[in-house]
């Protein structure tokens, strides 16, 4: 049972510090901007342009949707 306990303890360690490491990773590969749109009442939007390919999403807090270009392709800042 003692064993149990300890390894149960250091697995909920290891997957905490896993979660640290990989939001950091995030932090850095992610450039965010909020903004709330006024008709929109209180909402606030989130621009994330992903660093590594140039790709922009858009977040409302739910979901997230990369924006497109007028071909209908993953839109690329350059």
């Amino acid at each position: 049972m003692f064993f149990e306990e300890a390894d149960k303890k250091e697995r909920k360690r290891a997957e905490k510090e896993a979660s640290k490491k990989a939001k950091e990773g995030l932090r850095e590969r992610f450039e965010v901007t909020y903004f709330t749109v006024p008709s929109d009442g209180l909402r606030t939007y989130s621009l994330l342009l992903d660093k590594e390919t140039g790709v922009e999403y858009l977040s409302n807090g739910h979901g997230l949707t990369p924006l497109l270009n007028a071909e209908g392709k993953p839109k690329v800042r350059q």
